[in-house]
């Protein structure tokens, strides 16, 4: 997405601590009060309401950059595979040369909706760890800007769900009347062996993001592209979630395995720790 003037400004701040205090403080601020006002704003919505009626949409969205190979073999199939039918499934490609969009579009002939995000506009300085932090929000923003549906489900692209999960969070969701949907998800080894199961966090309730199905008039709250300037929840989830907590939102989790995380094929490692694990080949990867 085309960011307005000020946020160009704040995305060239430069990469130093003195700069990175300011602008997480005053961002923290910011968010603080404006989650709460556009919750209490959704809630007044007939987008809000018609969530909790019979067999509601849900959007599924999958930001991804040069990973084809991961969308056809992980997150697309088990998104297709579905038992929940009223989902729409859009791919944010994050400005991709792989030829996701047209391998997409071919091989699933309007079944998945593709949509280009341009990566022409500078978001944060290339270091590893921060693309581990922020990558996807441009993505995710853009998937939320465009968003119709009533509620709202992410997957990565290298991610795998179980074929109940979205049929089971919207019942659930449906009985508990809450507005955010969480559950646990296993990690595993390249040889199928269970690393460990990863459920909610302490605090706020809420399980990984994988897992995530929300409200869809809360769309209007959006994920942080300076997560990465701050001290604690630098992780573009671990933010949002923290203001979806700290916000108001009617949150729910069952202790249900929902997701299926699994390395990269050439790396041993999962999240962070494959991009420290490997830092030249990520900084080159998104140059």
């Amino acid at each position: 997405m085309r960011p307005n003037r000020l946020e160009s400004i704040i995305r060239r701040m430069p990469d130093q601590q003195l700069f990175n205090l300011c602008i997480s403080a005053c961002l923290c601020l910011y968010f603080r009060l404006s989650d709460r006002l556009k919750l209490l704003i959704a809630r007044r919505t007939k987008l809000y309401s018609k969530a909790y009626r019979e067999n509601p949409s849900v959007l599924v969205y999958i930001p991804s950059y040069n990973r084809c190979e991961y969308l056809l073999s992980r997150s697309l199939p088990s998104v297709l595979a579905q038992t929940y039918k009223n989902i729409e499934v859009v791919v944010i490609d994050d400005g991709s040369n792989d030829q996701t969009r047209e391998t997409i579009e071919k091989m699933f002939e309007g079944k998945v909706k593709v949509v280009t995000n341009e990566r022409e506009n500078y978001r944060y300085p290339n270091v590893s760890l921060y693309h581990w932090f922020a990558g996807p929000v441009d993505a995710a923003n853009l998937a939320l800007k465009l968003s119709r549906c009533e509620w709202i489900a992410r997957i990565d692209d290298d991610d795998e769900w179980q074929a109940h999960h979205i049929e089971r969070a919207i019942d659930h969701l449906l009985q508990s009347k809450s507005e955010f949907y969480s559950a646990d998800y296993l990690t595993f080894t390249h040889d199928n062996q269970i690393i460990q199961r990863i459920s909610k966090d302490t605090e706020s309730g809420i399980g990984g993001t994988q897992t995530w199905v929300y409200n869809g008039a809360l769309n209007k709250i959006r994920y942080n592209m300076h997560c990465w300037r701050k001290t604690t929840n630098r992780v573009n989830d671990t933010d949002i979630q923290d203001r979806f907590y700290r916000a108001g939102v009617k949150i729910t989790h069952q202790d249900l395995i929902a997701c299926i995380i699994r390395p990269r094929d050439d790396e041993t490692e999962i999240g962070s720790k494959a991009y420290l694990e490997s830092p030249e080949k990520y900084e080159e990867f998104y140059t």
